[in-house]
C-alpha cells in the first residue's frame, strides 16, 4: 500500500512564495538560495509545523 506525498512545489519558484508566505518580508534572500537548501526548509516546516500539508 502506497501513501500518497502531499503536494511538494516543483519549481523553485513555488518554493520561494511557499517559504515566503511563513517567513513574510524574506523572499529576497530565499530566491538567493539554492532549490536544494529551499526543499530543506520546506520539509522542516511540514515537519515542525505541520504547514503545507
Amino acid at each position: 500500500m502506497f501513501s500518497v506525498n502531499p503536494w511538494v512545489p516543483a519549481t523553485k519558484k513555488e518554493l520561494v512564495q511557499s517559504i515566503s508566505s511563513v517567513y513574510r518580508g524574506e523572499e529576497q534572500r530565499f530566491r538567493q538560495m539554492s532549490k536544494k537548501q529551499l526543499l530543506a526548509i520546506f520539509f522542516y516546516l511540514r515537519r515542525t509545523r505541520g504547514l503545507f500539508n
